[in-house]
């Protein structure tokens, strides 16, 4: 699992670095630091518990196409109690995504690399696909397909190198120069759950994660974020799970 994650990276300073030349048209730094807000029975009976979490990124657009590399880590400090009233793990998640450029019509290259670990879990997740971008007016829509080589352990056992089709759809709007809205929709269509059944037995043969929220600019470099998160056999929600993310976010 390490071999291949190192590869993917190895994979994005490559790109990175044969495109360093290229015309760049926007790039941004940020950290926010922010509330997640557990607001459903089913996220307890997942056993998911509110916390808070840092963020640090980066995103870059250019006539390539684009880059974003996100760094997380949850319940910082661990101050949080779980369901059965110990301390919560802490949770670091590492989050990529390049979309690269086949034509001028919206046709692209689409990769992903997301890392999940705590103590005791780890998961590593390769997509590799094609997405299509198309604007009507103000809306935005990116809608992509392609296949997940997923390799993770559990102290139940471990997988390495399965295979699953997934399917991403991201739209945006923007309502005023300060105020923004969107909605990501990710999809596993097709696990292998008896791979799954000694590792990651609570995952279902499908699973997706809706989100949709606003962003406000209410300063130069300062916005606030607020995300409705629904989850169904996807990120530690077994039962499924509702949540409210806020955030307030930095940008240099």
């Amino acid at each position: 699992m390490k071999q291949v994650s190192m590869v993917a990276l190895s994979a994005l300073s490559a790109l990175m670095s044969t495109t360093a030349s290229a015309k760049v048209l926007m790039q941004d730094n940020g950290v926010n630091v922010g509330w997640m807000e557990e607001i459903s029975s089913d996220s307890e009976a997942s056993g998911q518990y509110s916390r808070n979490f840092l963020i640090a990124h980066h995103r870059t657009v250019a006539d390539w196409g684009m880059v974003f590399v996100k760094g997380q880590m949850e319940n910082v400090g661990a101050t949080s109690d779980d369901l059965d009233g110990n301390d919560g793990d802490v949770w670091f998640k590492a989050m990529t995504t390049v979309y690269y450029n086949l034509n001028d019509s919206g046709l692209m290259g689409w990769y992903d690399l997301f890392v999940n670990q705590n103590q005791n879990v780890a998961e590593v997740h390769n997509v590799l696909g094609i997405a299509y971008k198309h604007r009507f007016n103000k809306l935005t829509l990116t809608g992509g397909l392609g296949m997940n080589y997923f390799s993770g352990h559990t102290p139940l056992g471990s997988a390495e190198g399965l295979m699953t089709p997934v399917a991403r759809i991201t739209a945006t709007y923007p309502i005023s120069n300060n105020l923004n809205t969107f909605v990501v929709v990710n999809a596993h269509l097709d696990r292998d759950t008896d791979a799954l059944a000694d590792s990651f037995a609570s995952w279902g043969k499908t699973g997706h994660q809706i989100l949709a929220g606003v962003n406000y600019t209410f300063a130069p470099k300062w916005d606030l974020n607020l995300t409705y998160r629904k989850f169904d056999n996807w990120g530690g929600y077994a039962e499924g799970g509702d949540s409210v993310v806020t955030t307030v976010g930095y940008h240099f």
